[in-house]
């Protein structure tokens, strides 16, 4: 929250217009931004004849969804738009990419003049932290702003495990991958359950799961975020899990069409 926090504050200052993808986070949420799509089409403003710069802010992998976002989508916005792209990548560090790296690295869009990256540690790393990642004269001014001047740092223990744990990530993203596959090919086609093979959350749109999958000793993330109507029910798959688990999981939800 902090990085992506901090990451926006000091954009605010050099963007004329904030724009957003549908279903950000709350930590990449500009209350003055407006929708990056109408109507499934490209804003109208992004196609102008104005020279500005603007920020787009997005999500590497939305909520409710289990693929990264797509981002063709920029190549039609002219060159005298000057465009940052921040993107948040706590759903995708340490899964996507390569060795787990996610998928800043391999955004290429020729008109984007900056990019920058924001995540937590908390998902798939495992510890308290957040990263913000970008090219030097941005992380220059992030180190200027006040609000991270007057912050705790990360602890330094953490940070000495990420850095020497680096073998252990990669060893567990391969074991990961192979549970992946495996209910890949055990998990009936289901259009109420939402899985990619690529991705370890199994979203299952089916009534009462969190119930049905607790009353047989397995407990799934269930909650509700404040800009939805609904509960989430989320199923996260880990590279611990052993086959044992993910058959108990597999066989309750091949149950449901």
């Amino acid at each position: 929250m902090l990085a992506g926090k901090l990451v926006l504050e000091t954009l605010k200052f050099e963007t004329a217009v904030f724009y957003h993808f549908p279903d950000n986070h709350v930590a990449i949420n500009n209350p003055e931004s407006i929708p990056f799509f109408i109507n499934e089409e490209l804003n109208p403003r992004l196609l102008d004849n104005k020279p500005e710069k603007i920020t787009i802010l997005t999500d590497a992998v939305a909520t409710n969804t289990v693929t990264a976002v797509q981002l063709s989508a920029l190549e039609q916005i002219p060159e005298h738009k000057e465009i940052t792209l921040v993107i948040d990548e706590s759903h995708s560090l340490g899964i996507l990419g390569t060795n787990g790296s996610g998928i800043f690295s391999t955004i290429n869009q020729p008109n984007i003049k900056r990019k920058i990256m924001v995540s937590s540690l908390g998902k798939a790393m495992g510890l308290s932290g957040g990263v913000i990642a970008s090219d030097i004269d941005f992380i220059t001014k992030i180190k200027e702003n006040d609000t991270f001047v007057s912050s705790a740092g990360m602890n330094p223990a953490f940070v000495k495990t990420l850095a020497d744990a680096e073998k252990i990530f990669w060893k567990q993203n391969k074991k990961l991958k192979t549970n992946l596959s495996y209910i890949d090919s055990k998990l009936l086609p289901n259009k109420n359950i939402l899985f990619d093979k690529n991705y370890p959350v199994i979203y299952p749109r089916i009534e009462n799961i969190n119930t049905i999958l607790a009353s047989n000793k397995i407990i799934i993330t269930n909650f509700k975020y404040t800009s939805e109507t609904d509960y989430l029910n989320r199923i996260i798959i880990t590279a611990n899990h052993k086959k044992k688990d993910l058959d108990k999981i597999i066989e309750i939800l091949n149950q449901y069409d």
